[in-house]
């Protein structure tokens, strides 16, 4: 009986290992329009996570580390207006440890160093559609 116990638990330790992935994280650059826009990408890997200080931010991440060869799912996240691509970087790192490739954007002309948009064009933040019901 002791025999099979251990058994159990030695499989059930290396099931919840297989799912215990360490978060991967590379930035690259994607053309958008005349300019590159920077994306944050967390993943999951087996490599040895790091504290790592990126202006007032601290991520937890094994940097360009190999990705695992599978993942979950795709996520995009959005930072909002005038945020930055590591905002949400706890979040990202905890869906990245479930399995999940998360990729934040920094939108080109929307982000912490810029706001080219909403100096050009501020009624696309600002404006109200009228719904009619029925029609």
């Amino acid at each position: 009986m002791r025999f099979l116990v251990q058994t159990f638990l030695a499989c059930l330790l290396s099931a919840v290992q297989a799912f215990a992935f360490q978060v991967g994280f590379q930035e690259i650059h994607v053309p958008c329009g005349d300019r590159d826009a920077t994306v944050a990408l967390y993943y999951p890997t087996l490599a040895q996570a790091h504290a790592i200080a990126m202006g007032p931010f601290t991520v937890n991440v094994a940097m360009y580390a190999n990705p695992e060869p599978t993942f979950k799912g795709l996520i995009l996240l959005s930072h909002g207006a005038g945020g930055t691509e590591l905002g949400h970087s706890r979040l990202c790192e905890a869906l990245a440890r479930h399995g999940y490739l998360v990729a934040a954007l920094r939108h080109p002309g929307d982000n912490w160093q810029e706001d080219t948009l909403l100096k050009k064009t501020p009624e696309r933040y600002f404006r109200s559609e009228e719904r009619r019901v029925g029609k």
